[in-house]
């Protein structure tokens, strides 16, 4: 609720002025009185009169000044006399509002396209071309990295594969990027024993 008295001297002359107190401040062309409680205060200002080698303050000013609550006092010091030129409200504290995040920012899922049967064919094709099967793996997996599939799309790539246990490491390094895991079943189909049908779909309830 206090206020700040701010003085300067409208022709660049020095002055003096005390407030509240009988003491004068040192001389200047411009001075701030901050904090300053509302209510009245005895301000007494003497102006500079003369040249630089003759002359003396002379007292333009004594007497009772109210200063409002809150408020920027502009004050000017001219040759004969002491204003009060305008009186502005203080502009209460900034205060940014603090948001609280308990938890990152939900992030949509992005939405996985599967590639197209006509770049898939490719691939197949591709892979079928390798005469060893570690070959065949080797470069399944690369294609499985770089893009998205159907269950139907990775039980057609396990066929690319001879032995059962080829398939099997296959189906589940597809997986995680098979966009309709929820058939998945499908790739029962290409198993010969019941006990990869099994282990893969121990694999599965611990994937999520």
């Amino acid at each position: 609720a206090n206020s700040s008295l701010n003085v300067s001297s409208v022709d660049g002359a020095y002055f003096v002025i005390s407030v509240d107190r009988p003491q004068f401040e040192a001389p200047a062309t411009h001075l701030i009185f901050d904090d300053l409680a509302p209510g009245n205060h005895y301000i007494k200002v003497a102006r500079w009169s003369g040249n630089d080698y003759h002359g003396g303050y002379k007292t333009v000013f004594s007497g009772y000044v109210f200063i409002q609550e809150a408020s920027n006092v502009n004050a000017i010091v001219t040759r004969n006399h002491f204003k009060i030129k305008s009186v502005t409200p203080l502009a209460p504290p900034c205060h940014n509002p603090v948001v609280y995040c308990p938890e990152p920012p939900y992030q949509p899922i992005p939405a996985y396209v599967p590639v197209n049967n006509h770049e898939f064919d490719q691939m197949l094709t591709s892979i079928e071309h390798r005469s060893f099967e570690s070959t065949r793996m080797q470069l399944a997996k690369q294609i499985i990295n770089s893009n998205y599939f159907t269950s139907r799309q990775i039980s057609r790539l396990l066929n690319t594969m001879t032995f059962e246990s080829s398939k099997l490491d296959l189906a589940k390094y597809a997986y995680g990027k098979t966009v309709d895991r929820q058939n998945y079943f499908l790739i029962n189909d290409v198993f010969t024993f019941e006990s990869s049908i099994t282990d893969l779909s121990k694999y599965i309830s611990t994937a999520g």
